[in-house]
């Protein structure tokens, strides 16, 4: 995902005020942007839930979800420089294009990953030790790119 230099405007703008809630107009005002352009990348980013609103009589202010898991990634991709962000993004998906993909997650997000990438094996961490032929099959199959501590140390656990 490359963020277009709006996107990037309005994050950076609720990045650096954090502390305060921006109506749309504000942001607007804030960005240099139109309020219904401004409107639509909000909906956009509520929709992703990386951003989220109150309802305060008719205004909606907006601010940085900062405990959803995704608006990180979000974020770094709106402080890079745009060359850098077509080269995360294009390593992205090269390391995952040609790979099967197996996650693990908490238990509470498995349901979610589940619906968000119907294709790939999701398994609850707790379980993990009880679908051991799984992990093998994508250690031996594929790459790890996260938690590579967490793989070996359920094999070295298994060992024992």
């Amino acid at each position: 995902m490359v963020l277009t230099k709006n996107e990037k405007k309005i994050l950076k703008y609720l990045l650096v005020h954090f502390d305060r809630e921006f109506s749309i107009n504000e942001i607007a005002r804030g960005c240099n942007l139109s309020p219904n352009g401004a409107y639509k990348i909000l909906k956009k980013f509520e929709s992703e839930k990386i951003l989220y609103h109150k309802k305060i009589a008719n205004v909606r202010p907006y601010k940085i979800n900062f405990d959803y898991w995704k608006t990180e990634l979000i974020l770094k991709l709106a402080l890079m420089s745009d060359e850098q962000a077509e080269e995360a993004t294009q390593l992205a998906d090269a390391c995952i294009s040609s790979k099967n993909l197996l996650i693990i997650a908490h238990e509470s997000r498995v349901s979610e990953l589940k619906k968000n990438h119907p294709g790939c094996t999701t398994l609850a961490a707790d379980n993990v030790s009880k679908n051991m032929d799984v992990v093998r099959k994508y250690v031996l199959g594929g790459e790890v790119t996260h938690g590579c501590t967490t793989i070996i140390d359920l094999f070295r656990n298994g060992s024992r």
